[in-house]
């Protein structure tokens, strides 16, 4: 004969054992805030035996966030132990989902934010195009990024959070500098799942090649007052009159085709050093635009309006640079001034000359 009390009790006993209790709550959390990998310590009371959820809360529709996991690691009724795989940068509520059917979720008083990578420093103020320089950073995360230098892509080629753990609150990654990249100071871009950041001024860029012409390869381009100007190869020379003991004006001459359209700029500039150089106000001895023939000549002059950036010289002797500005009509039918954008040079150097 089949006892029925007996069988009802045990089937109570194992039901109490299994459910959580139902007056769970949150006492504290370890850790209010990290990334991908950051591993926090859930304290509280009636979480049960079996293995709870936590779960980052969209404060807006009070529902689980999407793209956001936490693995536990560890659970018991008092205390929950879980690591954060996947998230998106943001601010959040934090609760524990009990096992069971009808049980309210209990919610922390603290929430949690998810940090995405920041406060990124080389280990070195300057490098040379394609060498591999050691990057620190905070909440790295476990996800590897991608990153851009200038934008170009840059190749991360190791990822190690807290350095080589699985915490991911900071780290350091190497990357590879780009190899077509010009000499200058750029920005670093850095994405992964979690955020994408910008880092200005992250690092100089020295002894690249790249972007200046070949000896032999003259231009000047440029925008006048929105129309395109470009000059005939042949005539892009400078000459070098040396000045005193360190400075050289550089006097360049350049003309386009027909209808006859010229340009004329010198300055002062140390051409045989050949390093860089921004030239404006009364280091610009002259710049003038010319079209047409006499006595019907447009000409317009820029001494004071005009900025020349001179980006370097070749080991054959080429000047390269940009410049921008205002010119100023002085005689002649036309607009009163003309804006110059987007000049672009890179001039020869005379034959015979210094």
């Amino acid at each position: 004969m089949i006892h029925l009390r007996k069988v009802v009790s045990s089937l109570a006993i194992l039901a109490v054992c299994a459910a959580p209790s139902l007056a769970q709550s949150i006492s504290s959390q370890s850790i209010d805030e990290g990334t991908t990998g950051s591993v926090i310590t859930i304290t509280g009371s009636g979480f049960g035996t079996a293995k709870p959820k936590v779960e980052l809360i969209d404060r807006e529709t009070g529902k689980k966030a999407k793209g956001t996991n936490w693995k536990v690691t560890e659970n018991s009724d008092t205390s929950i132990t879980a690591e954060l795989r996947k998230a998106k940068a943001g601010d959040y509520d934090l609760q524990v989902r009990p096992k069971g059917k009808g049980i309210t979720p209990a919610l922390s008083k603290e929430g949690f934010t998810v940090r995405g990578i920041s406060n990124i420093v080389a280990d070195v103020m300057a490098g040379d195009p394609g060498e591999e320089v050691t990057v620190s950073a905070e909440f790295m995360g476990l996800q590897k990024g991608k990153a851009k230098i200038g934008g170009k892509k840059a190749k991360i080629t190791s990822w190690e959070p807290n350095g080589g753990g699985a915490e991911g609150t900071g780290g350091i990654f190497t990357i590879k500098l780009p190899k077509k990249i010009a000499n200058g100071v750029y920005e670093i871009e850095v994405k992964n799942k979690t955020y994408i950041v910008t880092s200005d001024d992250f690092i100089e860029i020295e002894n690249s090649d790249f972007g200046i012409p070949k000896d032999g390869k003259a231009k000047f381009t440029a925008k006048l007052g929105g129309s395109n100007f470009k000059a005939t190869p042949q005539t892009l020379l400078y000459t070098s009159l040396p000045i005193g003991q360190d400075v050289v004006t550089s006097f360049a001459a350049v003309a386009a085709g027909l209808p006859p359209k010229a340009w004329q700029f010198s300055f002062l500039y140390d051409a045989n050093a050949g390093g860089n150089a921004t030239i404006s106000g009364s280091d610009i001895l002259a710049i003038t635009y010319s079209e047409g023939l006499p006595p019907n000549t447009l000409n317009y002059t820029g001494h004071e309006g005009i900025t020349i950036n001179i980006t370097g010289v070749t080991a054959g002797g080429q000047l390269t640079g940009n410049l921008s500005g205002t010119l100023t009509r002085v005689n002649g039918t036309g607009p009163d001034t003309l804006q110059v954008t987007n000049g672009q040079f890179s001039i020869d150097k005379a034959p015979n000359q210094p």
